[in-house]
């Protein structure tokens, strides 16, 4: 839900890869546009794990959001976060499960409409979790095992709210070679590097020498247990997913969190009706619990439920933005 640095607005904004292409486009006021809605809309799923994954769950997520709504529903997975903003204000997509940042830039852009905000086991927020394939280093008490996985610094007690490891976190220096997500990912580079930035680690991102974005959650997770970086971040516990994939992860120790970070949603193109833009978020709220979009959902960003979106809430991800422009 898990990241070199100059120039971020303009990261991979040529790199849109659509399976589809939506006849609607925003209108120059932002609002929804005189025009009739589509007659197809699309879909994008914010990448956070492999396209060829998240293309399948969301393709089974559209098949039950079709039936729903009576209109064809394609899929898409842009390359990179900053490709769903580009593609909901150049008219190519309808509808996108987005990251905490992705759904403020498309909020303050005017590109999009915050509707619903995702629910992980009541939960409406998560946190960046840091780990280390270097425990000797990071970790200040001993290493512990809870359900399968490694943890020290008290993070297997810690609850959101709590903020730890921070004594670990100030051991980093700006050539530590550290994983990140993406540049647009709240939890997987936002959040961690403001951390960083707060500690005194660094006086800005740009600081960082030696870090990598990694494209994913589980991607940064192996990049970490394949020795391509000392240290990574993600969401937690994106362990979990990248387990399967490389044996070597369940030997990395999670050592760190930062403070809770309001979880993901789903946003819809300004350039759509009111009434459709209503239709659409019923049609979510009743999908979470018809399969196969119910498997989908939590298989693709462990979603198992939806709220209302709270702006307000989002205001903690728009001053953390600021420092990247």
């Amino acid at each position: 839900m898990k990241k070199t640095f100059v120039a971020l607005a303009a990261v991979a904004a040529a790199g849109l890869a659509l399976a589809g292409c939506s006849s609607s486009s925003p209108s120059p006021s932002g609002s929804a546009s005189a025009a009739a809605d589509p007659e197809t809309l699309v879909l994008l799923m914010t990448p956070s794990d492999e396209k060829s994954d998240l293309q399948a769950q969301g393709e089974d997520i559209a098949s039950v959001l079709s039936e729903i709504l009576g209109i064809p529903v394609e899929v898409s997975v842009p390359d990179d976060y900053a490709a769903v903003v580009t593609a909901l204000g150049a008219g190519q997509a309808d509808i996108a499960m987005t990251a905490p940042a992705v759904t403020v830039q498309s909020l303050d852009q005017g590109v999009a409409t915050p509707i619903l905000q995702v629910t992980r086991e009541g939960s409406r927020s998560y946190v960046t979790q840091w780990f280390t394939n270097d425990p000797d280093t990071y970790c200040l008490t001993e290493v512990v095992e809870k359900d399968g996985l490694l943890f020290c610094n008290g993070v297997d007690e810690a609850e959101y709210g709590d903020e730890v490891g921070g004594e670990a976190l100030a051991k980093i220096t700006p050539d530590t070679p550290i994983s990140f997500v993406d540049s647009g990912s709240t939890s997987g580079y936002k959040f961690p590097a403001t951390q960083l930035q707060l500690l005194g680690v660094i006086d800005a991102p740009e600081d960082l020498t030696a870090a990598t974005f990694a494209g994913g959650h589980p991607a940064s997770v192996l990049a970490v247990a394949r020795g391509e970086a000392t240290v990574g971040t993600s969401y937690d516990d994106a362990r979990i997913q990248a387990l399967p994939e490389d044996p070597a992860v369940a030997e990395l120790v999670v050592f760190a969190w930062s403070t809770p970070i309001p979880n993901d949603g789903v946003v819809v193109s300004t350039a759509l009706s009111p009434e459709l833009t209503e239709r659409i978020k019923q049609a979510f709220i009743e999908a979470i619990d018809i399969e196969p979009a119910k498997t989908a959902f939590y298989d693709a960003y462990e979603v198992d439920g939806f709220d209302e979106a709270d702006l307000e809430a989002l205001d903690v991800v728009r001053q953390v933005g600021e420092n990247f422009n």
